[in-house]
């Protein structure tokens, strides 16, 4: 398991959210996420799997972070629901 277990709701430096789908032994503070909120706080019209182990700009200046955990439903956002969604399980 992770930092940041599957299901969790992340805050990214760059203030996107995104739900925890994944991760690496190897890279356990950077997970794949699903973004479903812009950093300017709109939803995406289409969910964006962005993974920050292998992200051509991990090691860079403009490499994405996990700045924290939210609270999906102080959020308002429905983690099992967007799973399932997603990933077909609904």
């Amino acid at each position: 398991m992770g930092v940041y277990p599957v299901g969790s709701l992340v805050e990214l430096d760059n203030g996107a959210a995104g739900v925890v789908v994944g991760s690496r032994p190897d890279a356990r503070i950077r997970p794949s996420v699903l973004l479903v909120r812009t950093p300017d706080g709109d939803f995406y019209d289409k969910r964006v799997l962005l993974n920050l182990a292998t992200d051509p700009e991990a090691d860079g200046p403009a490499a994405r972070t996990v700045r924290r955990v939210l609270d999906p439903v102080a959020e308002g956002i429905d983690v099992p629901g967007i799973v399932a969604f997603e990933f077909g399980l609904g």
